[in-house]
């Protein structure tokens, strides 16, 4: 004797609608949406510490940007950032405060500065630059990125 199973009705609305949701959850997941542009950059200049820049976001859309500064093994450096560029629409120029940054590992290092959020869209190619400015040292060699 054969035993037939057979869902009941509520049981195959569930199993419907699990697989309802893994397949939007899977199109949600792998579906290519457009594509996140992140360009890091920093300048060279001796004797250290070297301006650094870092941009990300979706080009044509809101960008984020900060200045970062490279340290030598051990180092410290007080100063402020300037970072600016053009956005599609307009020239923008950001400070940050003045803050001391410190390397504390036995490796250069790359500390971050305050994040910016530019709400205008930043076009394919165009020219972010920042520059730590050395509170001792005064203004370092500016990094420049040019976004794809």
């Amino acid at each position: 004797m054969h035993r037939v199973l057979t869902a009941n009705p509520v049981s195959q609305r569930l199993s419907r609608a699990v697989g309802t949701i893994v397949l939007a959850l899977t199109l949600a997941v792998a579906w290519p949406g457009p594509a996140q542009a992140s360009v890091t950059e920093c300048a060279w200049s001796q004797p250290p510490p070297r301006s650094c820049i870092s941009v990300s976001g979706t080009p044509g859309g809101p960008m984020s940007l900060a200045g970062g500064v490279n340290l030598a093994p051990r180092q410290t450096a007080t100063g402020r950032f300037h970072l600016w560029g053009q956005t599609d629409s307009r020239r923008f120029d950001l400070f940050t405060g003045t803050a001391t940054y410190s390397n504390r590992s036995s490796a250069a290092q790359t500390i971050w500065g305050r994040r910016f959020v530019i709400n205008q869209p930043l076009s394919g190619g165009s020219r972010v630059c920042a520059q730590f400015i050395d509170s001792r040292l005064g203004p370092r060699t500016e990094a420049c990125v040019r976004l794809p």
